[in-house]
């Protein structure tokens, strides 16, 4: 009898246990399911989402791109067609760079960098739109005279000495670099009475500057260029929102007021003019030069 109920019982009970295995199993099965279920939706939304963003990028990018060569050819002459630059960026064939142009291919990173260091374009602002449009280096230097080194080191084909003709005659070099790329150096010297002394120390190290980039070896006359603008195209230029040679190249603006403002004891036969050419604040200006250097022979040196 015992035999009996124990059989059964162990009969019913491993019925159980199966069914109660059998439950766990489904279960797990279904929350297995669930999950990779889950994971595809998730995989699918980060590919939609990925998708969506090199779209957007493609277009944006195609957006600025397009910007760009619009305000290179207003200047240019239409000179940089699909197929001239196609050319000059070595692309198999044209249709590639069409692609590009047109938002339906994105571009690699390898032609952004030579196109951004071919035409002086920041590459922040043609790959995410920020920063300026065009190249604007910040140099680390407080005096102006130490911007030498700096200058020589990037081996420009042409210093651009720019001077905003206005009372504060706001003062600042740009560079020819290569190729249609300009550099412009962000800072800016106020060559006016209206300043400290450190304002005057920094006019002083400013005609330091000019005087070692005129008489240097690594320059001749021909790589030197002087440049007066109105305040706001100055403004423009140094803030990197304006094509370079757009401004630099105007028959108009072309001034050798870095020349002048050497001659700060008004030697040369047209200084009788400069106060007219440039206002009283370039005279003010040269006077401090001519301050130092009186007190510097006082002292036993040289004029500078």
């Amino acid at each position: 009898m015992k035999t009996v109920i124990y059989s059964r019982f162990k009969n019913v009970f491993g019925n159980v246990k199966l069914g109660l295995k059998t439950n766990l199993l489904s279960e797990k099965s279904e929350k297995l399911n669930q999950m990779n279920n889950s994971m595809k939706i998730l995989q699918e939304n980060r590919n939609d989402s990925f998708n969506s963003f090199s779209t957007s990028y493609t277009n944006e990018f195609s957006q600025r791109f397009n910007l760009v060569l619009k305000i290179l050819n207003e200047y240019y002459k239409g000179e940089y067609s699909i197929s001239k630059l196609a050319e000059i960026f070595e692309f198999e064939k044209v249709r590639d760079l069409e692609n590009i142009v047109n938002g339906h291919t994105e571009p690699s990173v390898k032609f952004v960098q030579n196109f951004s260091d071919y035409f002086g374009i920041e590459i922040d602002w043609l790959k995410h739109g920020i920063n300026p449009m065009f190249r604007v280096k910040r140099v680390p230097e407080l005096w102006p005279e130490e911007l030498k080194k700096h200058i020589i080191a990037l081996n420009p084909e042409k210093i651009y000495f720019v001077r905003s003709n206005d009372s504060d005659g706001m003062s600042g070099i740009v560079l020819k670099v290569k190729n249609q790329s300009y550099l412009v150096l962000s800072d800016t010297y106020k060559l006016s009475k209206e300043v400290g002394r450190t304002g005057r120390i920094q006019i002083i190290s400013f005609y330091k500057l000019l005087k070692n980039l005129s008489n240097s070896k690594e320059f001749s006359l021909n790589n030197l260029d002087g440049v007066q603008l109105d305040r706001n195209q100055f403004d423009a230029l140094f803030s990197g929102t304006v094509l370079p040679i757009k401004v630099l190249s105007q028959p108009s603006k072309k001034s050798y007021w870095y020349e002048d403002f050497q001659d700060y004891e008004r030697k040369e036969p047209i200084a009788k003019s400069y106060e007219a050419m440039y206002g009283s604040s370039f005279i003010e200006a040269q006077k401090f030069i001519e301050e130092y250097e009186d007190n510097f022979c006082k002292m036993g040196g040289e004029k500078f």
